[in-house]
């Protein structure tokens, strides 16, 4: 359970016996598995072919489904393929606009993110998720102007790759 009170179920009971690193094992190997459904419950549910930006009704939805570790670790696996994406354009294609458009895709999830946070009526827990993803893009909108203004062309530079 998170200080946020959010829970991950696990798959099945761990029965506590005398053999701590029995039990203590299942529970690591069954904690695991039930983060790994979690992860992989929301990415087909909320990110698998989505490129358009939520509208606002469907992304409340979707911070109110979803388990605050869960969407920013999903948010950031999503902001890692997409500027993957447009680095590989950039090299293969020669699209001097990939990461442009990309830092601008981020910056208007930040500003539909802050219209959300301004809005009123918001639970504490989704003000916290929203909050949450607010300084995370932001920082990943700042990692893609230090991208490209070192002119970062490839996905196999050193400065993308640390």
């Amino acid at each position: 359970m998170s200080a946020e009170k959010e829970e991950v179920q696990l798959n099945k009971p761990i029965q506590v016996e005398a053999k701590v690193e029995s039990w203590l094992k299942k529970l690591v190997v069954d904690m695991r598995d039930a983060l790994r459904k979690a992860f992989w419950k929301h990415h087909n549910e909320h990110v698998s072919g989505s490129k358009k930006p939520y509208e606002r009704e469907k992304l409340m939805k979707v911070i109110r489904q979803s388990i605050g570790q869960v969407l920013i670790t999903t948010a950031q696996m999503q902001w890692t393929t997409e500027v993957t994406t447009a680095l590989i354009q950039l090299e293969t294609t020669s699209q001097p606009n990939a990461l442009r458009k990309c830092k601008q895709s981020f910056k208007k999830k930040v500003e539909s993110y802050i219209e959300l946070v301004e809005k009123p009526g918001l639970q504490k827990l989704e003000r916290l998720k929203l909050v949450a993803l607010i300084i995370i893009d932001e920082h990943n909108r700042e990692i893609i102007e230090r991208i490209y203004q070192q002119k970062i062309s490839t996905p196999r530079h050193f400065e993308w790759l640390q």
